[in-house]
């Protein structure tokens, strides 16, 4: 060996050994000013405001749209339980009708729009004639679903824009935004399914459209489309060309109800959380394997000199804020007494580091058991966790984590809970809230697992006042299905949520295998993927994110339509509320009581200051 290796290697291994004594001798140093008084009274955690500070709610000036179903079909219940989600969100009144009961001449004089959330057109028998008229003459209808390539549909379906086909189905594998008036349309085109080699998607029928079709999603090989609009005479159809019935989907429901009038406005979030689940938290001894292989150090030293710096870095870079979830200790212990954590200075350095850093630290659980009580939540046990001995013992495991936390960062408040591994039950969720009512929001997933019982949420306030927060996408190496859900949130909530943890480096089942670096890269094309398609999104720490939901949440809207004009009454409005409205006809032009910026072709995200708006086209 040279020597010039061998002292290249020898500085190597300096480097590895003085790199994490040096970054923790810098946090030192930040601690020590901190502990004098800076960090208790900096970047302290959002209010979230209270119920008093809300105004009345208003009524929605009219009924706006008819749901049409179809109660013998399950396909078309789940996707109408999908759409009234859509609508309520939407802040769309409806009624709704089952395809047996429906009188098309009487109901559809009533309202605005039609959602046909069913596949079997023949249900409206001869009636389809006056339902296609009722479009022609200016009402607007959307196809929430394929529809069955059958009588009425055939012979309906040039109406709809549809050239050639529509009489067979057509295998798809993915989908591809067609539109620049689509969020996150120029930063990632493609969104495959999760299929095995050769699958398709047998659930779109092959057709092709009128040019005069406003095409907004296709088959990721451009063939099929899968949302489009167009005009019929005076009115208007939005058509889906699919049958999938996910959540991810309701961003296209949104998209596709969006496109039935000349403006369409509807409230949003604007929030982007990005958690770090066990941290601040004790840090596992030795090392990984996979940090041996590719580093040759501890764990404890790749946090310290690799993976929070790449935390921060990405703060500087991208502008996201971390939200903390603090964990006191790891053993398993679910009966009382709990031991108290002793050695806090790693709590310290992260943590007044993150605060430091416009970031906020929340509770994550005295250790990572799960809430989940013996005897009663015996459905909820999950993997090697234990089940909670008592209820008393819950209580008083959240006490003392309540207790540490307020301990070591004294002044602080602690607004945020998320739920170990996700998991939390009804009873667990009761006492938590009686153990720590500081607690105002509870952040766990937006979407089911089929492999654990997760606490599923919606962007909601609960009966008990706390507010969901729900996380869309999680780990370093995002998923297609992730992606197609952040698609759809971003277009459809205008929300994106994510969380990693600082052992996802030691777990193979999390990507560990193929290394940090390429674990980094990944997550950064996220990163890049939600910041370049929504810049004007809010970076926010988990107590903004539930102040953003709470006001999103109690918000409600009475809209007067007039020629060219929208004039927008607000309820529940607590300084401030987002929108998008969409343009699918004209520009905007003069605004009252809000501002205006894009958001995609034709589509603009909306700050309102006061509780009335007024929108004017040019």
């Amino acid at each position: 060996m040279s020597r010039d290796k061998k002292k290249t290697e020898k500085e190597a291994s300096w480097l590895q050994v003085a790199g994490p004594v040096l970054f923790l001798a810098a946090f030192t140093v930040l601690i020590v000013l901190q502990r004098g008084g800076f960090a208790s009274d900096i970047n302290l955690p959002a209010d979230i405001p209270e119920e008093s500070e809300f105004s009345t709610p208003v009524a929605a000036e009219s009924t706006e749209c008819l749901l049409v179903t179809d109660r013998s079909d399950a396909q078309t219940v789940t996707v109408a339980s999908e759409m009234r989600y859509v609508l309520k969100d939407m802040r769309v009144s409806y009624i709704e009708r089952d395809i047996s009961d429906v009188n098309v001449e009487k109901d559809t004089a009533k309202v605005q729009s039609v959602v046909l959330a069913l596949q079997d057109w023949d249900g409206f028998g001869s009636d389809i004639g006056r339902l296609m008229e009722w479009v022609q003459n200016g009402g607007s209808l959307m196809c929430a679903m394929t529809p069955e390539p059958a009588g009425n549909f055939m012979a309906c379906r040039r109406y709809l824009g549809i050239e050639e086909g529509g009489g067979t189905y057509t295998g798809i594998t993915g989908i591809q935004a067609a539109s620049p008036s689509v969020i996150g349309y120029g930063n990632k085109r493609d969104y495959p399914f999760h299929l095995a080699d050769g699958e398709t998607m047998m659930t779109s029928l092959a057709v092709r459209l009128d040019d005069e079709a406003k095409v907004l999603f296709t088959s990721s090989d451009g063939q099929v489309p899968l949302l489009w609009s167009i005009d019929y005479g005076e009115g208007r159809f939005a058509v889906i060309n699919d049958v999938i019935s996910d959540k991810f989907q309701r961003g296209f429901y949104c998209i596709a109800y969006s496109s039935l009038s000349d403006m369409e406005l509807w409230p949003v979030i604007n929030a982007s959380a990005f958690y770090l689940d066990d941290f601040p938290a004790p840090v596992p001894g030795g090392t990984g394997m996979y940090i041996e292989r590719d580093y040759g150090i501890s764990t404890s030293a790749f946090y310290s000199s690799i993976w929070w710096p790449q935390m921060l870095d990405w703060e500087e870079k991208y502008g996201i804020r971390h939200t903390g979830m603090l964990i006191e200790d790891y053993n398993d212990n679910t009966r009382a007494p709990f031991k108290k954590q002793k050695s806090t200075s790693r709590f310290l350095t992260f943590g007044n580091t993150l605060i430091y850093h416009d970031g906020e630290i929340g509770i994550h659980g005295y250790n990572h058991q799960p809430l989940c009580l013996e005897g009663v939540d015996e459905d909820m046990q999950y993997g090697s966790y234990k089940l909670w001995h008592s209820p008393q013992d819950v209580y008083l495991a959240v006490q003392e984590v309540k207790g540490f936390a307020e301990s070591v960062f004294p002044d602080r408040k602690f607004q945020v809970y998320v739920p170990p591994s996700n998991i939390l039950s009804e009873n667990g969720k009761e006492l938590l809230l009686s153990a720590d009512p500081d607690i105002r929001a509870i952040a766990s997933v937006y979407t089911r697992s089929a492999s654990s019982p997760v606490f599923a949420q919606e962007y909601s306030i609960e009966d008990n006042g706390i507010i969901d927060t729900p996380r869309i996408a999680s780990g370093e190496i995002i998923g297609d299905y992730m992606y197609l859900t952040a698609l759809g949130e971003m277009n459809y909530h205008f929300v994106q949520s994510h969380f990693c943890h600082p052992d996802d480096v030691l777990d193979a089942d999390r990507g560990a295998s193929y290394g940090w670096p390429y674990m980094a890269k990944q997550f950064e094309t996220y990163l890049q993927y939600v910041t370049g398609s929504a810049p004007s999104m809010r970076q926010t720490t988990g107590s903004e994110m539930a102040a953003a939901v709470e006001r999103y949440a109690k918000l409600s809207m009475n809209v007067k339509r007039k020629e060219n004009e929208l004039d927008v009454t607000l309820g529940g409005f607590n300084e401030e509320a987002w929108f998008l409205l969409r343009v699918n006809e004209g520009e905007l032009g003069e605004t009252e009581g809000c501002t205006a910026e894009q958001a995609a072709d034709h589509l603009y995200l909306i700050h309102a200051a006061s509780s009335h708006l007024v929108l004017k086209l040019m």
